[in-house]
């Protein structure tokens, strides 16, 4: 995944249990496929070239086009686009073949989490929700930490065409999210019966396998995480149902 791709998934963060888009390069795909020409078959060669062939189609016939509308704000057909086809780069680099109807699946998942982060980022700004230049810039060290520094980060950014005013915009845009989300969901809490709960199940669900199961105490903080992220994942879910219901929704697509 290119430093891009990663920033252009900072806003899928909220979309939570229909599934975040995985992402790759178109380039990192490419180069991917070269090393694996001799074990590809002529056909499989052929149906690769068709499935690009039509992705390059669709792509043209579809620039310009919308592929939804929240309340009287359009979701271009090209964001949609890109982001089935991050999607299908990363699928491809897994060694996963997608026949048409998980496509098709994909692209209607896809769509509802554009759909999904278009009714909570207008909320938000909508809202009274501050955010400061501090947090932003914290932010941002924190990224240019996790990449080697600041002349490497430059480097990136040199790179992918990108300016550092366009990943403060985005971490601006996501921080206002997450305090939107904090602001709208109750604070998560997690019991030892839950706990327990949790271990006993995944105990009993490994009875006659090989592997040791080892002792509550060695995974409970795992588990606590786990419990908190389903937790979290119900309410951010309710919260997008609830808005959505009292928005304009309208798919092209």
């Amino acid at each position: 995944m290119t430093f891009k791709k990663k920033l252009a998934t900072l806003l899928f963060g909220l979309v939570l249990s229909v599934g975040i888009v995985g992402c790759s390069s178109s380039e990192e795909g490419s180069n991917d496929n070269d090393s694996k020409d001799t074990e590809t078959t002529e056909e499989s060669k052929d149906s690769e070239n068709k499935e690009e062939k039509n992705s390059e189609n669709n792509d043209k016939e579809s620039e310009g086009d919308v592929a939804a509308v929240v309340n009287g704000e359009e979701i271009p057909m090209s964001r949609l686009n890109d982001s089935i086809e991050q999607q299908k780069q990363m699928a491809k680099q897994q060694g996963m073949e997608l026949k048409d109807e998980q496509l098709t699946q994909m692209k209607d998942s896809i769509l509802t989490q554009l759909i999904n982060l278009e009714v909570v980022k207008q909320e938000a700004e909508s809202s009274d929700i501050n955010v400061s230049d501090e947090e932003v810039q914290k932010d941002l060290d924190n990224i240019i930490k996790q990449n080697g520094g600041e002349e490497q980060f430059n480097k990136l950014l040199e790179k992918e065409e990108i300016s550092k005013e366009e990943v403060k915009d985005q971490l601006r845009t996501q921080i206002m999210l997450d305090k939107f989300i904090a602001e709208n969901t109750e604070e998560v809490k997690v019991t030892d019966e839950e706990i327990q709960k949790q271990y006993d199940q995944l105990a009993k669900s490994s009875e006659g396998s090989e592997q040791e199961v080892p002792e509550l105490k060695e995974v409970k903080d795992q588990i606590k995480q786990s419990i908190q992220q389903q937790k979290k994942q119900q309410q951010e879910k309710q919260l997008v149902d609830k808005l959505k219901k009292d928005a304009e929704i309208e798919k092209k697509v």
